[in-house]
């Protein structure tokens, strides 16, 4: 055998071995099992998201009477709301606080009602995202009208109120104190 005829050779040994250990040739890619890959699948379009029930269904009827306003929680639980001897609830600089209100008709049943409720600190509104009672409070953004969501910014004094369907809360008084 001559030398060119040892070369052709062992080069086609080595071709047939690098094909044989899955490298080197030219073709469809294989899946550990040795078959085709599959062609890529579309995604399947995605139903459109049911609609939000009404949140007023399976209460009793209105109208509302009584509206009630109160302490839901001081930094997500991390400690009960407390008053002083004057009734004032005292918070202090960066906690978060928020409150929750409750709609009753005249049986004393949580109803229905008709307009959402209307938050005001210090007899003013406060809109969502912004600083109020001269930044004391700033109003935090939230999807559930029946919470006021809050961050104390600093000392000071200030009140809560709410109001739905012409029926105005009670009044809760807030001190922020270091």
């Amino acid at each position: 055998m001559t030398r060119t005829t040892k070369n052709l050779c062992g080069g086609a040994l080595l071709g047939a071995l690098a094909a044989a250990c899955g490298g080197g040739g030219s073709g469809s890619p294989t899946t550990p099992n040795g078959g085709a890959t599959p062609p890529p699948v579309a995604n399947p379009p995605r139903p459109a998201p049911a609609p939000t029930p009404d949140p007023r269904i399976g209460l009793a009827p209105g109208p509302v009477t009584r509206y009630t306003i109160k302490v839901r929680t001081v930094n997500a639980g991390e400690r009960e709301p407390e008053a002083d001897a004057q009734g004032r609830y005292i918070v202090h600089p960066g906690e978060r606080v928020d409150f929750d209100s409750t709609q009753k008709n005249a049986g004393g049943e949580i109803c229905q009602w008709n307009n959402s409720p209307e938050w005001t600190v210090n007899r003013h509104a406060c809109p969502q995202e912004a600083n109020c009672a001269n930044g004391v409070v700033f109003r935090r953004g939230s999807s559930q009208p029946f919470l006021l969501k809050t961050t104390i910014q600093q000392t000071g004094g200030f009140t809560i109120e709410a109001s739905i369907d012409g029926v105005v809360s009670n009044t809760l008084e807030i001190l922020s104190t270091n």
